[in-house]
């Protein structure tokens, strides 16, 4: 549940650079397919649920160390390179 004071008022965002969002849309249009999701797994939920059953047996659980944050990436230039591949 998100903490409603924590949410922005949408006018206090900032606004997209232009083409922004024609480009987003674009993305979205061309990604747009069917999706099978039994061709999924929840890898997320396995990997809880082998370390409760782990807990559960009495092993020491060791919380490995966070990985380094890649640097972010300009939202622009990425949609752009994604646009241009789907060409």
């Amino acid at each position: 549940m998100l903490d409603p004071e924590r949410i922005s008022q949408v006018s206090a965002l900032p606004q997209p650079e232009d083409g922004g969002i024609r480009l987003a849309t674009l993305i979205v249009e061309r990604l747009t397919a069917h999706m099978d999701l039994s061709r999924y797994r929840d890898e997320y939920r396995e990997r809880l649920e082998e370390l409760i059953r782990a807990k559960q047996r009495g092993l020491t659980i060791v919380i490995p160390e966070k990985a380094k944050e890649l640097p972010a990436r300009r939202l622009m230039d990425t949609l752009r390179k994604t646009a241009e591949s789907l060409r």
